[in-house]
């Protein structure tokens, strides 16, 4: 039958407080073990989901898996696909026994529950979340007293901490949408995994106040960017140093958001101009729309293209949305009324797909803000 897997948890933190229980509590309940310790015993994997002997089991997550799977080169989805009872633990003995030698120089990450969360390799610099708040509230070059907690979220270890600058905003009177002022701060987003599957990273956050939509804007620069190898010394050196570069585009994000503001909604352009695969990637066809899609060629497609794209405001249309979309002046939407469609849906959705949405939607609107002279 298909592998058993365990949930993965999943928090959304209002509050730095919050934020700061939960971390103390990771922290203390997050170990690292060695696989090699799992081989010399002879473990094997019975009942399509344990790992272990009669001393201790352990049990797998479904990103725990995946990163078990791509160590001994299986596809994660296979075992989860398969009906027949004891061949997914046969086939992970299998492929373990082949593979022991390779594998013994990585760890399981373990939670309280013994379930696997990742699999890191010997040389893998692990940094609890804890500690990484810690480093980022007392970074020298980001002076956290000019700044204000937004949110953040934990999943699996992976965790986002967003912060708004208390300078850099973009603010505008918007009287036609009954939108008195149409606010929003500039700030950063710090990423930290435990588990291996990502660098620490800094991005541009976005908020806009009025209905709280987030936007997360991968800026792209290595030197953003902090893999978990090295010693303490230049470990912590590379985060601190980390900050200055990104610090030093905010205010070039004010720019962005006004000019955002000042393009008009344009489905046409949008489609001529190859956006259609960044905006599909956001609201994807349905099936029905799939077919639909493949009857036509050439002009056509764009034509359906567009439609699709021309409905986008009034299937996803929220509260904040609608005052823009629903109004007499709605023919004067912006590109930046467009993409905070995406950002005011995506808090529908649970935690990971909500930081998913909010990352795509900033690549599109980052994409637009470089393509903007294709659209005045």
């Amino acid at each position: 039958m298909a592998f058993q897997l365990n949930k993965s948890e999943c928090y959304h933190f209002k509050t730095q407080e919050e934020l700061t229980n939960q971390l103390v509590l990771e922290k203390k309940t997050t170990s690292r073990i060695s696989i090699k310790n799992f081989i010399d015993r002879n473990c094997i994997v019975t009942n399509d989901k344990y790992y272990g002997d009669s001393e201790s089991k352990i049990t797998f997550i479904k990103e725990g898996l995946q990163d078990f799977c791509k160590l001994i080169k299986i596809p994660s989805m296979l075992l989860v696909e398969i009906k027949e009872e004891g061949l997914s633990s046969q086939l992970l003995n299998d492929r373990i026994k082949n593979l022991k030698d390779k594998i013994q120089g990585y760890d399981f990450i373990l939670n309280e529950k013994n379930e696997v969360l990742g699999c890191v390799s010997k040389s893998y610099k692990d940094i609890s979340n804890y500690s990484f708040i810690d480093k980022i509230m007392t970074n020298k070059n980001l002076k956290i007293d000019d700044f204000d907690y937004s949110s953040a979220f934990l999943i699996n270890t992976k965790l986002s901490l967003r912060l708004l600058s208390k300078e850099f905003k973009v603010e505008r009177e918007r009287n036609k949408f009954h939108i008195k002022n149409d606010k929003s701060r500039i700030g950063l987003e710090f990423r930290n995994s435990m588990v291996g599957t990502s660098a620490i990273s800094a991005l541009i956050f976005i908020e806009r106040l009025i209905c709280s939509n987030g936007l997360s804007v991968v800026a792209g620069q290595e030197n953003w960017r902090v893999v978990h190898r090295g010693s303490n010394h230049t470990f912590d050196e590379r985060i601190e140093s980390m900050v200055l570069p990104i610090l030093r585009k905010m205010n070039y994000y004010k720019k962005w958001i006004d000019m955002l503001m000042t393009l008009s909604f344009s489905p046409t352009l949008l489609v001529q101009n190859k956006a259609t695969k960044l905006i599909y990637d956001l609201f994807p066809l349905n099936k029905n729309e799939i077919e639909e899609r493949k009857k036509f060629v050439g002009r056509n497609v764009q034509e359906f293209d567009i439609n699709r794209i021309k409905r986008i405001p009034y299937r996803l249309k929220g509260q904040f949305s609608s005052r823009v979309f629903d109004s007499p002046y709605r023919n004067d939407a912006s590109m930046f009324d467009f993409i905070n469609i995406f950002t005011e849906h995506a808090q529908m959705l649970k935690p990971q797909r909500r930081l998913e949405n909010e990352e795509s939607a900033g690549k599109l609107a980052n994409w637009i803000y470089q393509n903007r002279k294709k659209f005045n």
